[in-house]
């Protein structure tokens, strides 16, 4: 845990979660987007963003996250259990 915590995206990505729990969606978005910020190869903040947009009614940005994570990770079973929920 030491190391993730030395990672501003992961940290990023943690809090946004939180942020999702607590229902504040607008924060939410933009720590994802900080996380990506960091590291724009982060599948957990793209599958995040896609999440959003999807509760948001915003499919075609849904899609498009979901679709970059799986360029950048194809065949990862979080990627693809987050195209069967959309």
């Amino acid at each position: 845990v030491g190391d993730e915590l030395r990672h501003p995206a992961n940290v990023h990505v943690a809090y946004a979660r939180w942020q999702e729990q607590q229902r504040q969606l607008p924060q939410a978005r933009d720590s994802y987007r900080q996380a990506l910020n960091h590291d724009p190869r982060s599948v957990e903040a793209l599958l995040g963003l896609s999440r959003l947009d999807r509760l948001a009614g915003r499919t075609t940005e849904a899609e498009r996250h979901l679709a970059q994570a799986e360029r950048l990770r194809p065949g990862d079973p979080l990627v693809a259990a987050a195209w069967g929920e959309h």
